[in-house]
Formats: structure tokens, sequence, C-alpha cells
């Protein structure tokens, strides 16, 4: 009787454990595909950043002016 019972109880932790590992997979292999399916329609909103061709009036300015020495005048402002 014990014996019947135990190869019972670990045939059913078995496939119970099976439906645990394979919904998880089924789940993460749901959201890979939504991310693959929604990625394109993303990249056709974000903004062209950096770009040269950009369609806004903005002027790309490169480099930034850095002085080649810092001044106390810059870092704490003009003293009196």
């Amino acid at each position: 009787m014990r014996k019947s019972q135990a190869i019972l109880e670990v045939t059913l932790i078995f496939i119970v454990g099976l439906f645990l590992f394979f919904g998880i997979m089924g789940i993460f292999m749901w959201g890979d595909n939504q991310i693959a399916k929604r990625q394109p329609e993303y990249n056709k909103t974000r903004v062209v950043a950096g770009s040269l061709v950009a369609d806004d009036d903005k002027d790309i300015i490169w480099p930034v002016y850095e002085p080649e020495e810092l001044r106390e005048q810059d870092v704490f402002g003009v003293q009196k």
C-alpha cells in the first residue's frame, strides 16, 4: 500500500513540476515574442538624436566649448 502511494505521489509531483516548468517557459516565450513584435513600431516613434538629418530647427553644435584651463572665475563666478 505505501509503495503504490509513494509512486502515485512522485508521479503527480513530477507532472505538476512539468506543468509549472512549461508554463513559465510559455510565459517567457510569449513575452519575448511581444517585444519582437512591438520593437519596430517603437523604433518608428523615436526621435533621431544627434543626427545631421534631423527635421527640427535645432543647431547641432560640436564640440562643446571647453576652456583650455579652468579658472577660478569659471568655478565661482565673477568675484568682486
